[in-house]
C-alpha cells in the first residue's frame, strides 16, 4: 500500500481533493443503482434514515461538487502568490471550463444514444427494477430538446444523460466564481449578498450558496489556515460528526421532521454540511494522507468520467447482466443485487478509465491551446 505525505504550496493541486470528488462521484453511482433496484430488505431502513445513508447518497454529493468547485476554482485569488482580478485572464478561464466540462459530455451524450439505439430493450430481472428505472430512456422528447440537451443549455428533464443539470449548474456558476472570489477578497460576508437577492427575487437558491461556501472556506484556507487548523482539532470528531449529519439532513434528519424544512431547502443544509466535512478535511493531514492513497487518487483522476458514464451503465448494462445471472440460476435477490452492483462498477470503472484517457485529458488540452493568446 502507498500512502503519499503531502506538504504542497498553495500554487499546486491539492490533489486530495480529487479523491474526495471521486468518492462522491461514487456515492452517485450507488445512488442511481440502489433507486434502479431497491436495496436489500434487511439493510433498507438502516441503510436509508440513518448517517449510513452517506454511501449512496448523490443528493448530497452534488452539493459536495458544487461547494468543492467554489474552493478549487476560487484559491488561486486568495494568500501568497495570489491571482489579482484585474490580471486574471477571463477569456482564457471560460474557455477553459468550457471544454472542460462540455467536450466529454458531448461525447458522453452521442455515446449514450447510440447505445440506447444498439442495446436497449426490457429485462425481465430479480430484484426487479423501478418504476423509476422504467422512465429512463424512454421518450428523449423534440429535436429541440435533443439539442438543446446536448448543449446544455436545456432547463430540466434531461433524458439522455440525467444527471447532465447538475452540468448546467457547475459550467454557468463556476463562470462567476472569479467574481465572487473579488467580492470575498473585500469582505468575506459580502460574498452572500448575490444569493440573498437571487432568493429574493427569484425564490430560487440556484446553488449560489454552494459555490459561495466553497469560496469562503477558500479565503479561510489561505489567509487564516493556522487558526483554521487549531480549532477544528479541538473538537475535530464532534464537528466532523455535525458535518455529516448536516450532509446526510435530506434522508437522516428530514424524513423525522417533515413540516420543519421546505424540500427545497434541505440543499442548504447538505451544502453547509459539504462546507464543514471539506473543512475538516483541509485541516487535517492524517485525512489528507488518506485520501492520497493511490486507489482513491485513481477515482479521483477519473471522477468526472465516472460520473458522465455511470447511468448509461446502469441502464443499458446492469438490467442485462441481472437478467443472466437468474437465468445461470442465482434467483436470491440479494445476491443477484450484489452481483450486479459489483459488475455495474467494474464496467463503470472500466468506460471512464477510457473516457478520461482519450477524451477528457485531450478535451482539457485543446481548451487550453484554444485559450492560448
Amino acid at each position: 500500500m502507498t500512502v503519499r505525505t503531502i506538504s504542497q504550496p498553495l500554487t499546486r493541486r491539492l490533489e486530495y481533493l480529487d479523491s474526495v470528488r471521486g468518492l462522491a462521484a461514487l456515492s452517485v453511482l450507488f445512488s442511481h443503482y440502489n433507486l434502479s433496484f431497491g436495496l436489500p430488505k434487511s439493510v433498507e431502513k438502516l441503510m436509508t434514515n440513518t448517517p449510513l445513508h452517506i454511501w449512496w447518497d448523490g443528493f448530497a454529493a452534488v452539493s459536495l461538487f458544487f461547494v468543492l468547485s467554489g474552493f478549487v476554482l476560487s484559491i488561486r485569488f486568495f494568500g501568497e502568490g495570489k491571482i489579482r482580478l484585474a490580471e486574471f485572464n477571463y477569456r482564457k478561464y471560460t474557455i477553459a471550463r468550457f471544454f472542460r466540462i462540455w467536450l466529454p459530455y458531448f461525447f458522453v451524450f452521442v455515446s449514450s444514444l447510440l447505445i440506447w439505439l444498439a442495446f436497449k430493450r426490457s429485462w425481465t430481472t430479480l430484484p426487479p427494477q423501478s418504476e423509476w428505472f422504467h422512465d429512463l430512456w424512454n421518450d428523449f422528447g423534440t429535436p429541440l430538446n435533443l439539442f438543446q440537451e446536448s448543449a446544455l443549455v436545456l432547463r430540466g428533464g434531461h433524458a439522455v444523460v440525467p444527471q447532465a443539470w447538475t452540468l448546467t449548474v457547475e459550467l454557468i456558476v463556476s463562470l462567476f466564481v472569479p467574481l465572487g472570489a473579488r467580492i470575498a477578497s473585500i469582505h468575506a460576508i459580502w460574498i452572500f449578498i448575490p444569493e440573498i437577492l437571487v432568493m429574493y427575487f427569484l425564490k430560487n437558491p440556484l446553488f449560489l450558496i454552494h459555490f459561495a461556501l466553497g469560496i469562503l472556506l477558500a479565503k479561510i484556507y489561505c489567509q487564516r489556515k493556522q487558526w483554521l487548523r487549531e480549532n477544528i482539532s479541538r473538537g475535530f470528531w464532534p464537528i466532523l460528526g455535525v458535518g455529516l449529519l448536516l450532509y446526510t439532513f435530506r434522508f437522516s434528519v428530514a424524513p423525522y421532521f417533515p413540516s420543519l424544512v421546505p424540500k427545497n431547502r434541505i440543499w442548504y443544509f447538505t451544502g453547509i454540511g459539504s462546507f464543514v466535512i471539506l473543512a475538516c478535511i483541509v485541516s487535517n493531514d492524517r485525512i489528507q494522507n488518506i485520501l492520497n492513497h493511490d486507489t482513491l487518487r485513481f477515482l479521483g483522476r477519473i471522477s468526472y468520467s465516472l460520473y458522465l458514464c455511470h447511468f448509461a451503465v446502469i441502464i443499458a448494462f446492469a438490467p442485462a447482466f441481472i437478467s443472466f445471472m437468474n437465468s445461470a440460476g442465482i434467483r436470491n435477490a440479494n445476491l443477484a443485487w450484489l452481483l450486479g452492483l459489483v459488475a455495474t462498477l467494474a464496467v463503470t470503472l472500466a468506460a471512464s478509465t477510457i473516457v478520461e484517457r482519450w477524451i477528457e485529458k485531450p478535451s482539457i488540452q485543446l481548451g487550453k491551446w484554444l485559450a492560448r493568446p
